[in-house]
């Protein structure tokens, strides 16, 4: 598995070129096909691109926003192939976004099937859905409810401490349905904040959040995610932070910029960190 690390050495790659978190239209809520994405990152000037496809369980469970089990072998075939036919213009990576369960039920598919035996470079955790009462329930489509923060948050942590996963994608996601900024959400802000400082799995600004359209809360309209408050707290933690693109479209692969001036409005560091 790649890893992301603290020094700079010769021959590491700026972060403002690199793009780990891409789906493609395997997703279901995606469009575009995977060298389509590497075209545009080509054009773009971007040095490497990791597609981070919503990752299939075999009993497709979460399969209304992710990829047929069976459509696996063709999206690991596809990436394989980009990397060949781009090996001089652009480092590729195969990945994954991966859900989680606190029963740690996946654990050996996602360590002993893609990491060790397929060879994954690398994979994502997005804790999309929580399961109450067995019942999968996608958190940022939920009414502000703090049983579903806190389910969150555990489930979140419970992912983190795993030791499978590289980065979190959107950390603060709750904060598309859980719109106050509260006791409760500083709470589960500060757990998610210290796992990170403790497990050293990267912390993600979300380019897509900021590309979503406002959202009304108690204080007014604000940006589904990244939600600032939690970022202003983890400038209180010694973290790791990227940004992504987290494209659904081609055209949408490099867009970067948004995450870095995010970033650079509450002083955070994203110059730190480079590819193995």
């Amino acid at each position: 598995m790649i890893r992301l690390n603290r020094e700079k050495e010769a021959g590491n790659v700026d972060p403002q070129f690199v793009n780990l978190h891409t789906h493609s239209y395997y997703c279901g809520h995606g469009e575009g096909e995977i060298f389509e994405y590497a075209e545009k990152a080509v054009e773009a000037g971007l040095k490497v691109l990791g597609f981070s496809e919503h990752c299939p369980v075999k009993e497709n469970r979460w399969r209304k926003s992710r990829m047929d089990y069976s459509q696996f072998p063709n999206y690991i075939k596809d990436v394989n192939k980009a990397e060949k036919d781009y090996l001089k213009k652009l480092k590729i990576l195969l990945g994954a976004e991966c859900d989680w369960d606190v029963k740690n039920q996946y654990y050996s598919y996602y360590k002993d099937y893609l990491l060790s035996e397929l060879g994954f470079d690398y994979l994502i955790i997005g804790s999309h859905c929580i399961n109450i009462d067995g019942e999968d329930l996608m958190v940022f489509k939920q009414s502000q409810s703090k049983l579903i923060l806190h389910k969150y948050t555990d489930n979140l942590i419970s992912a983190m401490q795993s030791g499978l996963f590289l980065i979190v994608a959107h950390p603060d996601l709750f904060a598309n349905s859980y719109r106050t900024w509260d006791k409760e959400t500083i709470s589960c802000s500060r757990a998610i904040l210290e796992c990170a400082e403790e497990t050293e799995v990267v912390l993600e600004i979300n380019g897509n959040g900021l590309r979503k359209p406002k959202i009304k809360t108690p204080t007014g309209l604000r940006k589904p995610y990244p939600l600032k408050e939690f970022w202003e707290m983890a400038n209180n933690y010694d973290i790791k932070i990227s940004t992504s693109s987290d494209a659904h479209k081609p055209e949408d692969v490099a867009k970067l910029q948004d995450g870095f001036d995010f970033a650079k409005k509450l002083n955070l560091d994203l110059s730190w960190y480079c590819i193995d």
